[in-house]
């Protein structure tokens, strides 16, 4: 929970010096200062308690199988994007 916590914050003390440097923009007034609890609860908890869950996960196939669908999905979704749709 510690490591979940400071990472989250990290980032968004990262994202947030970014949009007041002019780097990042936020389009949505509940995304961004000074709702910053939005960004640390649906973006950077999220993908660092999912990261930290698989960095602890002891059984290695298991990892293997959700690091490697996830890949698959991330392959999918590139073809989806740029091949199909031309979003990228």
């Amino acid at each position: 929970v510690a490591v979940v916590l400071i990472t989250s914050l990290l980032a968004v003390t990262v994202e947030t010096a970014l949009n007041a440097a002019g780097a990042l923009t936020w389009d949505y007034s509940w995304w961004g200062w000074p709702n910053l609890w939005s960004v640390i609860l649906f973006a950077y908890a999220p993908a660092t308690a999912f990261a930290v869950w698989i960095h602890d996960l002891r059984d290695q196939r298991l990892r293997r199988w959700i690091i490697g669908g996830l890949f698959a999905l991330d392959a999918l979704c590139l073809a989806l994007f740029i091949g199909v749709l031309r979003w990228i």
